[in-house]
């Protein structure tokens, strides 16, 4: 079950995004999920829930929102959303194609923390590389 170490580096990449942040707790992770990523929500989801506790993000909530598998046709010069990643074959001309667009994402959107900062975050799984940007209001004062 690689979910669980998924899960791990999600928790890795989102605890230095709050500590840098001065967050006192992650209230809620949005995770953009690719098709082809070939990772069950459930299992992350579950995996999640175990390796969060006694970190900053326990109890935190994971939205995950899932990433269709898209592909730019050549023959038709259209980006063409696929139904399955069985086969990358459009499905107006059934030409293939090897030219993903997305569904391949596997990435940290959102963070929200408890004093509503929210971290925009990009992050890659495999690359554990990262962007982000703070917004929002700072209550650190109230915490």
């Amino acid at each position: 079950m690689h979910e669980l170490s998924i899960a791990r580096n999600i928790v890795e990449i989102v605890t230095a995004a709050a500590m840098e942040a001065n967050a006192a707790r992650v209230t809620r992770v949005c995770l953009k999920l690719g098709a082809l990523t070939c990772v069950h929500a459930d299992a992350l989801r579950f995996s999640f829930d175990a390796v969060t506790s006694n970190t900053l993000l326990q109890g935190c909530r994971l939205d995950i929102v899932p990433v269709p598998l898209v592909i730019h046709c050549e023959q038709c010069r259209q980006a063409r959303q696929l139904t399955s990643i069985q086969s990358l074959i459009c499905p107006v001309c059934q030409a293939p194609s090897n030219n993903v667009l997305q569904g391949r994402e596997l990435e940290v959107d959102v963070i929200d923390v408890d004093d509503q900062l929210e971290i925009c975050a990009e992050a890659s799984a495999a690359s554990s590389r990262m962007a982000q940007t703070l917004a929002g209001t700072d209550k650190k004062e109230a915490v």
